[in-house]
């Protein structure tokens, strides 16, 4: 499915279109004052502070400089990239019960979930060449409605 949005703009316009676009794709409530319209504005207010930060005036048509399509974009999973590295690594999810998974906290000794979980972390943290970002990010609930939390061994 071809984007519509218009890539010859500002990049805070691109991303709004974007984000608007996806939103509607996927059926996601984008209404002022919902949890997706503050991450987008977030966002956008994120990426203007950084741009006049460093004094930089780009629109969304410049945006195929800053990456390398040779190598592209890789997005696997923490437990696949064993020998790989990369030059950024972005990692989401880092929520107890996804990492450490629930199979390895349920049933087993803390030493068992501790182990996992450390080991996972560093796989992730050493594949990054230049740039790490671990993330882990609010508002996912359990199969019980109760919201994650941070894997405690960060």
């Amino acid at each position: 499915m071809a984007m519509l949005a218009n890539y010859d703009t500002s990049i805070e316009l691109w991303i709004e279109a974007v984000i608007t676009e996806f939103c509607g794709i996927f059926k996601l409530n984008l209404h002022e004052g919902s949890f997706y319209h503050n991450e987008m504005l977030s966002l956008i207010h994120a990426t203007t502070k950084r741009m006049k930060k460093y004094d930089m005036v780009y629109r969304a048509s410049d945006l195929s400089s800053f990456y390398n399509f040779r190598g592209g974009v890789k997005i696997t999973t923490c437990h696949s990239t064993k020998g790989d590295e990369y030059e950024v690594v972005i990692c989401t999810g880092l929520l107890n019960g996804k990492i450490p998974h629930w199979d390895d906290i349920i049933g087993c000794s803390r030493k068992h979930s501790d182990y996992t979980a450390r080991r996972l972390l560093y796989v992730i943290s050493s594949r990054a060449k230049k740039h790490l970002y671990m993330i882990s990010e609010s508002g996912h609930m359990t199969r019980n409605g109760l919201p994650y939390s941070i894997t405690p061994q960060l």
